[in-house]
């Protein structure tokens, strides 16, 4: 980035410092995206599972287009001296006597163990030929797809523990990744089966989409022997860990499932008359919902079954984020000083090397790459992107890079 300075023509005369954020993006591959879903696994949240393996079809059909990956975690949480595990034990006896005793285990991130049969239980020795997550290719066998769904979320229904930890279970996957990104940690990683399907998971140039089901918020304990150790604990924290991890210009989404009342936390979701919506038009004091609206994401009534149609529409969407939209490095600013903030200037090359660049023109170039809209960060075209070379020049705050 360039920094210079310019005057500003307004009353005040102010001198203010800009970024030239002249970013050059490369589309090359349009379709490809990481989906993680990451699902309250307490013992209320047992019809809400059940309404989500009916209503998966219209998910996928929503994302028919495109690459993808899936995988699955819970909301459980380990406690301290706990070690993690991938299935929480079948049998939950004693639990609500003993709670931090009995069920102080959970996946901490760990992805659930693809289920290939109906059959399920403790989890035992892992091997390389075990599945973690799911992925487009087999979308040429819905039964096979299908049964693996069904037994994958079954195997996780109802099962976990108190207290139910979203952003905790976010942070740790993609911290799982981090680690054997380490270049010290490459060979513990390979080692480490624990980690290894986190680190094949999440890939650099997909677009990352994460769906939280949860009928109560993050549930933060500030004090006693299981007070919760330093992580991201709100959601502007949280979105720029994953932001650190994966780059400020990685796609990233988070759609939520939520209550209306949070029965513990307290907070509250106001869906407004609707059911299905963009984050933007709901109201509330749920972090979840705060980290939806933060992420342009979409927000789900979790008491609205059956979930198909808008599971589909979940899924319609993220096609848009991943096939249609460019992210910015940052909120562009006025620099003009006219009371609006300045659009990107676009320059295409449909080469991926070094090529001459010309300035969109709609009367030169196809109309499906004019005119996007701008929501926050996240630049979003009419159709999908072709690949090639996309130069953006735009203008930050030093604040706001």
């Amino acid at each position: 980035m360039l920094r210079h300075s310019w005057e500003d023509k307004t009353p005040f005369k102010k001198k203010i410092q800009l970024y030239d954020s002249r970013t050059e993006t490369r589309v090359t591959r349009i379709n490809e995206v990481d989906i993680l879903f990451v699902i309250d696994d307490s013992g209320s949240m047992s019809g809400v599972q059940t309404n989500l393996r009916a209503g998966f079809n219209g998910f996928l059909n929503g994302i028919s287009n495109l690459n993808w990956r899936i995988a699955f975690t819970t909301t459980s949480n380990s406690q301290p001296g706990a070690r993690a595990e991938r299935t929480p034990p079948l049998s939950r006896r004693g639990c609500e006597r003993s709670v931090w005793k009995l069920c102080s285990r959970g996946p901490d991130g760990l992805f659930a163990k693809i289920q290939k049969t109906n059959f399920f239980g403790r989890i035992g020795s892992e091997t390389e030929a075990d599945l973690y997550f799911l992925d487009s290719s087999l979308s040429s066998n819905q039964n096979t797809l299908n049964t693996y769904l069904q037994n994958t979320i079954r195997s996780i229904e109802a099962r976990g523990n108190w207290p139910e930890k979203g952003f905790y279970a976010l942070y740790k996957a993609v911290n799982r990744y981090k680690t054997c990104q380490d270049n010290s940690s490459l060979l513990a990683c390979r080692r480490n089966l624990e980690n290894k399907p986190n680190k094949e998971f999440f890939r650099e140039e997909a677009a990352l989409v994460v769906i939280l089901f949860s009928d109560t918020d993050e549930w933060i304990i500030k004090s006693g022997v299981h007070r919760d150790s330093d992580y991201p604990q709100t959601p502007k924290r949280l979105i720029d860990y994953v932001k650190q991890v994966f780059g400020i210009t990685k796609k990233f989404k988070v759609h939520t499932v939520l209550a209306a009342t949070d029965r513990y936390v307290g907070n509250t979701v106001k869906f407004n008359g609707k059911s299905c919506a963009d984050a933007s038009a709901v109201t509330g004091t749920s972090q979840f919902l705060r980290l939806a609206q933060l992420t342009q994401g979409k927000v789900m009534d979790i008491t609205r079954s059956p979930y198909t149609s808008c599971l589909q529409n979940l899924g319609e969407s993220i096609e848009v984020l991943t096939r249609n939209s460019i992210v910015l490095g940052c909120l562009p600013v006025d620099k003009d000083g006219d009371g609006t903030k300045d659009e990107p200037e676009i320059r295409y090359s449909s080469r991926l090397r070094s090529s001459p660049r010309q300035k969109l023109d709609p009367s030169t170039f196809s109309p499906y790459l004019t005119n996007p809209t701008r929501s926050g960060n996240t630049l979003t075209f009419p159709n999908s992107l072709p690949t090639g070379t996309f130069e953006l020049t735009y203008y930050c705050s030093p604040s706001e890079t």
